[in-house]
This record gives C-alpha cells, structure tokens and sequence, in this order.
C-alpha cells in the first residue's frame, strides 16, 4: 500500500522525484531532468520509463486533473513506489500569506512558492497552460490573488468547439498582424488582442499596486519561451518549470535525509 499521509520517513534527494499532474499533461523532475506526457494512451508507459527506471522512491505529486492523477497512482502503487499529495504540506508553508484568497488552484500557490525563493516581494506570476493565471504578491509576502483567461490553445479550441465552420489550428508564435485568410485571422487574433490585453494589465497592476516598488514578473508554464517573442513592455524573467520546481522544493523539505 503507498502511504500519502506519514512525514516520518525521509528520503535521499535522487530518491524523490516531483510530478505535476495537469489538464493536458503530466510533467515530472528530479532536480536535473524533466520529462513531460502528453498522450494518454503513452502515460502509463511513460510513468514506467522515467519514475519507474531509477531510483525513485518516492513521488511527491500536485494534480489539477483526477483521471490523469489515478493512472499515475495507480502505476505507482503497481511499482511499489510511495506517492504523496503536496497539498497538505502547503499548510506548513509559512513564506507566503494565503489568508487573504480563496479557491485559489494548487497550481497558481505553488508557482508562487517558487518564485519567493528567487524573487523578492512583490512579484507577479504569469502561467501559461491551459489557462493563463496571474498571480500577485505583494510587498508584505501576501498574496493579493489574480486574474484567469483562456489559454492560447483554450482559445482555438473553442472557436472550432462553438461554430460550424471555423477551422483547427495550432498556435503559431511566427504571428501576423492581421490575416488574409481565415487561419492566419484566427491565429492572429488570439495572439494579438490576448499578449496586448495581458500586457496593458500587467503595466495597469504595476502602476495601481505598487506605484513605488520595483515588481518582478516571471512568465511559466509550457509555452512561456513562445509567448516571450512578443515584445512585452513590462520586464520579465521566464521559468517555464516554475510549479514543478515549487512541488520538489517542498518534497526535499519534507522528506530528505538530512
């Protein structure tokens, strides 16, 4: 049986690998490497090669997407692998205040418990995945909360999803203005108007909060490096395994041998 609640084991640090269980995938570190599984029907066999052919002993897991969360659970227990839920140990985390929000996702706190190690207050987190999240701290280590749209991909599925006519499309980061036809339009208006909105609300979010501080904003997630090519006019650094690496940080400060 793989315990997810006793703390009173520890662990060597190559021994503990961290998994982040999202809507579209499951991404995996181990402090040096990362891997990503996309394909659902390559997820178990994915599991199997990058946690279950090393010296894991344990996987501590964050998880936004319960079908994806119970293969891995289940292939882990098949392995003898213990798993534990970082959920709970964010009640011990005491570097930033989550008093002041509610609802607010695993993913979006964890992002930021990150960041505070590399960042002082305030900073802003932006997370590109299925949604685009941002995420505010302030000068005092409080978290303030944020804004939620559509990811970039959300976006071009629901346009096919909603009308009769429009076409698939991947997002394409080499972006016109406008288009000419009705993909490059699409691809186009998603990029365009959702980079510039967002960049407008940042600068607004820096100007009405923190009219005195300087502000660090740290651009994650899986299309971070892409989204970095339109010419943002707020400076930023970008960390696109900024959660994953929030999930390992507290497993080795739960877990390692000391």
């Amino acid at each position: 049986m793989i315990l997810t609640d006793d703390i009173t084991t520890s662990y060597a640090d190559e021994a503990i690998l961290a998994a982040d269980v999202g809507n579209s995938r499951i991404k995996f570190f181990d402090g040096e490497h990362f891997a990503s599984i996309s394909d659902r029907k390559q997820t178990e066999d994915g599991i199997m090669d990058f946690v279950c052919n090393r010296s894991t002993e344990l996987v501590v897991y964050s998880s936004v997407n319960f079908i994806a969360e119970k293969i891995l659970l289940d292939t882990l227990y098949r392995a003898k692998i213990r798993a534990v839920n970082v959920e709970p140990l964010l009640a011990c985390e005491t570097s930033i205040d989550f008093s002041g929000v509610s609802g607010m996702g695993i993913d979006r706190k964890l992002g930021l418990l990150a960041a505070i190690q590399d960042f002082k207050p305030p900073f802003i987190t932006i997370d590109f995945g299925t949604c685009i999240t941002i995420n505010i701290v302030n000068e005092a280590g409080k978290c303030l909360g944020g804004s939620i749209l559509p990811g970039l991909l959300t976006q071009a599925r629901a346009l096919v999803q909603f009308t009769a006519k429009l076409p698939r499309i991947n997002i394409d980061f080499d972006f016109a203005q406008y288009g000419a036809d009705t993909a490059t339009a699409m691809n186009s208006g998603i990029i365009n108007i959702t980079m510039k909105g967002l960049d407008a609300h940042i600068c607004d979010l820096q100007h009405t909060l923190f009219p005195n501080s300087k502000v660090s904003v740290i651009l994650t997630g899986g299309i971070s490096e892409f989204a970095d090519k339109f010419a943002f006019s707020f400076g930023h650094t970008i960390d696109k395994n900024l959660v994953i690496k929030g999930i390992r940080r507290i497993g080795l400060k739960n877990f390692k041998q000391p």
